[in-house]
């Protein structure tokens, strides 16, 4: 039996599970509540690329700085997705992809607002996906905040 370790695993699973191919268009679909509150709404380009570890799937800054925002930790068996800019946390996802769907969810920080966070992502083809996001309720459920939209330049 061959020794594995942890860095090739991750490396592994990522791979397994890349979402897109790094360049993406995005368009961002704000809920009319969302539309009203903060008349935020975002169409531009965004770019994704592994990191050259494979390991994260990072976002790609247009002076090519990457940020890492999901992994997958082999010793936990989880997958993790960081918020380091402008909104800040850790959310996780045990359950880990399910078909072509990921959530992650838990605590975060966004715009100095303390919050119980899910971000559902679905990938719909190797050029296209989407992630929704959502903010636990005070009753537990969950209310729709927002979803974008990304696709592969031609």
């Amino acid at each position: 039996m061959a020794f594995t370790s942890p860095i090739e695993a991750a490396s592994e699973e990522m791979f397994q599970h890349k979402l897109i191919d790094p360049l993406a268009e995005k368009e961002g679909q704000v809920s009319q509540i969302q539309l009203r509150r903060s008349k935020n709404s975002d169409i531009g380009t965004a770019k994704y690329a592994l990191s050259y570890d494979r390991n994260w799937l990072c976002s790609v800054s247009p002076d090519g700085r990457q940020s890492p925002q999901i992994t997958f930790d082999p010793l936990s068996k989880q997958w993790i997705y960081v918020l380091t800019r402008g909104s800040y946390g850790v959310l996780r996802s045990a359950e880990g992809w399910c078909g072509d769907q990921i959530s992650f969810s838990g605590k975060m920080t966004m715009v100095g607002i303390n919050c119980d966070w899910r971000m559902t992502w679905t990938r719909q083809s190797s050029d296209r996906f989407f992630f929704v996001n959502e903010e636990r309720n005070e009753d537990g459920s969950w209310a729709y905040i927002d979803e974008w939209r990304f696709q592969r330049r031609s």
